[in-house]
């Protein structure tokens, strides 16, 4: 099973980094294409991380409140 880098996207063009504001899957939640995976915040909206395929969340690589660069791998 090939496992699939969630990253942070390109949400402006003057946004290098968002902060993290809430998770809304789990370690072992099934997903599916389209799901809303996080809520990221940038200096001026709250924008969801949409999931691009489906599977199963195997890991979370940033926490809650966390500045996260963009392009950088969030999750698993």
């Amino acid at each position: 099973m090939s496992r699939i880098e969630i990253k942070i996207p390109e949400v402006g063009q003057t946004t290098s980094e968002v902060r993290l504001v809430k998770w809304h899957k789990e370690v072992g939640d099934q997903i599916k294409r389209g799901d809303v995976l996080a809520d990221l915040e940038t200096d001026k909206m709250v924008v969801e991380l949409e999931s691009f395929g489906a599977g199963t969340l195997a890991e979370r690589l940033a926490e809650v409140d966390q500045m996260v660069s963009v392009g950088n791998v969030v999750a698993v």
